[in-house]
């Protein structure tokens, strides 16, 4: 069998030796022939560096390496070797602003070196890299390919300190702003990134990039979809499901629930690279997102916004989950979907205009890590330790245990610290916690489901039963008055009225005060309805 690509090699290194490698180059001939500057969002791990290294060969002119591909006998320049900038920031430093600024002006002067240039004396990186455009236009008689791969790290990786992000992306703004000004000397832009900035910030000296991310000619540049998958890995495909003594059919089904789902138009849907690969490499279906790690920017911000519903339930908006990034108001549904943990399900449109995205959770394992990282965060558990307690968990609400609940529960929030105590004295931060919980257990949560009459915590709605929660919050009353307040206010709310079609419906209450934490399960007492109504 062909090598698979796992350990990022570079094109030209997948063509030599024998990997496999999802043809993608009918996409790249389309951007080059009918746009000149283009930006492209996908979450980290999913393909974008290998699309911009082959980029770097097609207009380097290695003919060779594309035999047999689509693009081969499509594109009229192979004569030509267009001079070409490649600025990774992967390898840029970005401990401080200094060491940004610096990094670039490093690199400015290495490409003008690999050139034969010299460059004008200063350290205006913006001044220094507008005379290397126009110098090796100059030297070189082509015009200057521009590839930049992860344009946003500079801001993203900085996140945790706001000055510095700020500064980091004062600094790149006025470096992307050369290319508008210097577009005489350019052929080509490519950029990636995870997020999309909003106008008013990196893209303000940018108007004149297309953005690619959401038009539906390239949802699938990529990323695999299921017909790549089938033709490019079949040897695999069997090879894993006979290890793991499955059929073909019921191995491809489980691949299709943890790893397909992300789709930026509604209607094409890919496989994340990363994760099928490594599925394939160590045979086993696991999560491998969770290697890829989940930003710290986005477990405060979703701490911060409390919008459980966002990531809990399937939502719609009628606004681009591509427009306004920006430092001073992050937009958490755009952070979701940007960095992976939302993707596009569907797009409704009426009359030629789209109406609503609908938005959910791609996959299973990108469901199994965020709510991993955020019950970790929210109760300081172990991550690694998470596992066992989660199971013990979901048995005891499905045997209704309440002895065995209240001993998991107390274990689990026994890490909370006294500070964080402090500092979380309302009941929507524990909302969001058992949403996330009941997530990661598995179960259908829908959360803050909206009634007539009002607004409940939580439902776990399951064929097996229906549970529906209630959490309360209060230092100046015991655990046990909570839980009888969460009760009541399920009865007199009248939560259970669209469920009562289902059996075994039972309700929980749960109730924080002082530090502790106690939760008791409840049979619906069908006498009490008739009293309400």
């Amino acid at each position: 069998m062909s090598l698979l690509p796992t350990g990022n090699p570079s094109f030209k290194k997948m063509i030599e030796n024998d990997y496999i490698y999802v043809d993608k180059t009918k996409y790249i001939y389309d951007l080059i022939t009918n746009e000149t500057s283009c930006f492209l969002s996908r979450p980290r791990r999913f393909g974008k560096s290998l699309l911009i290294g082959t980029m770097y060969e097609l207009f380097s002119g290695n003919k060779d390496l594309f035999k047999g591909l689509d693009i081969e006998n499509l594109y009229d320049d192979w004569d030509i070797s267009y001079p070409i900038i490649l600025l990774d920031f992967m390898n840029i430093s970005l401990k401080n602003s200094s060491n940004l600024k610096k990094s670039l002006n490093l690199f400015l002067d290495k490409i003008a070196d690999n050139f034969n240039i010299i460059l004008e004396d200063t350290d205006l990186i913006e001044v220094k890299f507008a005379d290397l455009l126009e110098k090796i236009h100059i030297k070189t008689g082509n015009e200057v390919v521009i590839l930049i791969d992860e344009y946003d790290r500079p801001v993203l990786d900085t996140m945790h300190d706001k000055n510095l992000s700020k500064m980091n992306l004062e600094l790149i703004a006025d470096f992307y702003g050369v290319i508008k000004s210097n577009n005489q000397h350019i052929r080509f832009v490519f950029m990636t990134g995870v997020s999309k900035f909003s106008k008013t910030s990196i893209f303000s000296g940018l108007n004149s990039i297309t953005d690619i991310s959401l038009d539906n000619k390239y949802s699938t540049i990529c990323g695999y979809t299921n017909d790549e998958l089938l033709n490019s890995f079949d040897d695999y495909i069997i090879d894993v499901s006979e290890f793991n003594d499955m059929s073909k059919e019921e191995f491809l089904n489980e691949i299709r629930l943890n790893y397909d789902g992300y789709s930026w138009d509604g209607i094409n849907f890919v496989y994340n690279p990363y994760s099928i690969l490594h599925c394939f490499k160590r045979q086993t279906i696991d999560n491998y997102w969770f290697e890829t790690g989940t930003p710290t920017f986005l477990i405060d911000l979703i701490k911060k916004e409390k919008k459980t519903d966002l990531i809990i339930n399937t939502t719609s908006t009628n606004s681009s989950p591509y427009s306004n990034f920006s430092l001073k108001k992050l937009n958490l549904k755009n952070v979701l979907v940007q960095t992976g943990y939302l993707t596009i399900k569907k797009i409704i449109r009426k009359k030629g205009k789209i109406e609503n995205y609908v938005l959910d959770i791609p996959n299973k394992e990108v469901e199994e890590s965020l709510f991993d990282n955020l019950v970790s965060e929210y109760t300081e558990y172990p991550i690694d330790e998470l596992d066992d307690i989660i199971a013990d968990i979901y048995n005891n609400f499905k045997n209704k245990d309440n002895e065995g609940l209240n001993i998991n529960l107390t274990t689990l929030f026994s890490n909370i610290t006294y500070h964080q105590h402090k500092d979380l004295k309302n009941e929507a931060y524990w909302h969001s916690m058992f949403s996330f919980l009941f997530k990661l257990l598995g179960f259908n949560v829908i959360s803050e489901r909206v009634t007539n009459i009002g607004r409940v915590d939580a439902v776990i709605d399951e064929k097996e039963f229906t549970c529906i929660c209630e959490v309360k919050y209060g230092d100046d009353k015991t655990n046990d008055e909570l839980i009888e307040e969460a009760i009541n206010q399920i009865y007199e709310k009248k939560y259970y009225e669209p469920y009562l079609r289902k059996n075994n419906i039972f309700l929980v209450g749960i109730g924080f005060s002082n530090r502790t934490v106690k939760a008791k399960f409840f049979d619906l007492d069908y006498d009490k309805l008739e009293l309400n109504n």
